[in-house]
């Protein structure tokens, strides 16, 4: 839970950094060889890898883990509609810089080719799934999150400030569930909601 993540429509487990130091973690401490890893073509954005377990995933889950990246990035901040992402293998990561130079936390220099998948639209559904009889907020690209839950919203980069925006996506919500489910979605704490809305 230290790591932002979502199962997409193909049911691939696709995890991204949150700040510097989980994108440090995650690239140096559960980076696989087979993995695919994407990051946004801006500066302050997650690096996101599809956890393939060996396996291709089809082009569905490389859109969406496209997505992923550039919605959790700085292009939510700077609100822009949207941002071309590269993907690339594990084997092309490194932490050595050029001579003379220093990589920050969280950073790392990328060699050789870059797989473009160009304006991808910024776009995230926060929604209610049910867990074990007890609501739980997910939330990701619109594809995956509608596939889990009729119950969700989609949301764009705005002007509104992040803790008013959850308060709006709960009442939303709760509107839009039957009775008993919207009582018990009205009890969740907002900050459970924006922890899930891309900074900004």
């Amino acid at each position: 839970e230290k790591f932002r993540w979502f199962r997409s429509s193909d049911g691939f487990l696709v995890v991204g950094g949150r700040d510097a130091k989980t994108n440090e973690v995650l690239v140096k401490k559960y980076m696989k060889p087979k993995d695919i890893v994407f990051h946004a073509d801006i500066l302050g954005a997650p690096f996101v890898l599809i956890k393939t377990e060996g396996k291709t995933p089809p082009e569905q889950t490389v859109e969406e883990s496209a997505q992923f990246a550039a919605s959790y990035s700085r292009a939510w901040r700077e609100m822009l509609g949207a941002v071309d992402v590269y993907w690339f293998s594990p084997e092309q990561v490194s932490k050595s810089p050029p001579s003379g130079q220093r990589l920050k936390k969280g950073a790392f220099m990328i060699h050789g080719s870059k797989n473009y998948v160009r304006n991808v639209p910024l776009r995230v559904a926060i929604g209610v799934e049910m867990k074990e009889e007890q609501p739980t907020i997910i939330g990701g690209p619109v594809e995956a999150i509608s596939k889990q839950t009729s119950v969700y919203v989609e949301i764009v980069p705005g002007e509104l400030p992040s803790g008013r925006l959850a308060k709006q996506i709960k009442l939303k919500l709760a509107t839009m569930s039957p009775k008993a489910l919207a009582k018990e979605i009205s009890a969740i704490p907002p900050e459970e909601i924006q922890n899930v809305v891309p900074a900004g």
